[in-house]
């Protein structure tokens, strides 16, 4: 018996071990919108401390959005992320404000402080700014992951954040499930493409409501992203019981956001949206 024993329990103590390093280990993203309205896809990933007090979600745009980038499409066979994934909300509108720049700039550096993985911003504007451009410079180069949407005006350029040349921001456009890009969205060289064409997620109330654009776009790419992390990081757990460095899992490598066609980066997806390159996973 004790011969059976013996290697029992130090099985269970070794699971018991991964375990625990598992849910010491926290992947966070940030969803810089109109805030977030927790929903029961949604509720037990908010991090208790969200940045703002004020998160709740009047608008639905970033409720919708969050939803995504939890579940995925909740009609496409939707794939939780795992419960190591800490999200925080940022707001950069408030109802009967008009939408300041400032804003946006205060939640990249709020996400710098919290020192998240991930930070999806699904908004574009049509001009660049020196300030916005170096917050986010700054989040890159601490090993923060930017994903931003293309934006929706058919032409061949990005909005902005998407359009800055910085290493780690990856800027996403849109295409429908037949990996056709869709006519409203914006197009160029080096960006990647996902879903973004009726995507069911959930509202501000918790209804279920379908919406289209590069916003959710990039909202499924951030989906796929905490994925990747996710199954990296608990196949580690499990195969080493120790803790190893998962900052860098994501790299994207250098070249111009929209300005060439020669950007290089390490994920991608081709036309049907599918991985075509995985080397960092």
């Amino acid at each position: 018996m004790k011969l059976v024993l013996i290697p029992l329990i130090l099985i269970i103590t070794q699971f018991a071990y991964a375990q625990k390093s598992c849910e010491d280990t926290s992947i966070k993203v940030m969803v810089i919108d109109t805030g977030i309205t927790p929903t029961k896809y949604t509720r037990k990933y908010i991090a208790e401390s969200t940045v703002s007090e004020n998160y709740h979600d009047v608008n639905g745009h970033g409720s919708h959005i969050a939803g995504i980038v939890i579940d995925g499409n909740l009609e496409k066979g939707s794939v939780p992320v795992c419960d190591n994934v800490k999200l925080y909300s940022c707001k950069y509108f408030y109802p009967g404000e008009k939408v300041e720049l400032d804003e946006t700039i205060k939640c990249f550096n709020k996400a710098i402080e919290l020192k998240v993985d991930f930070i999806n911003y699904s908004s574009t504007g049509p001009d660049p700014d020196p300030s916005e451009q170096a917050v986010i410079q700054k989040a890159s180069d601490l090993g923060i992951i930017i994903i931003a949407s293309a934006g929706n005006e058919s032409k061949n350029r990005l909005g902005y954040p998407a359009g800055y040349d910085i290493e780690n921001l990856i800027a996403v456009g849109n295409m429908n499930y037949k990996g056709e890009i869709s006519p409203y969205s914006n197009y160029t060289g080096g960006i990647v493409y996902d879903y973004g064409t009726d995507i069911l997620s959930n509202d501000q109330y918790g209804i279920p409501l379908k919406m289209s654009g590069t916003s959710q776009a990039a909202a499924m790419y951030t989906h796929r992203l905490l994925l990747k992390k996710c199954n990296k990081m608990q196949k580690e757990t499990i195969n080493t019981l120790k803790s190893k460095d998962t900052s860098d899992i994501v790299s994207i490598n250098g070249g111009s956001n929209g300005k060439s066609s020669s950007r290089n980066t390490s994920i991608r997806f081709d036309w049907t949206g599918r991985l075509i390159s995985e080397s960092d996973f």
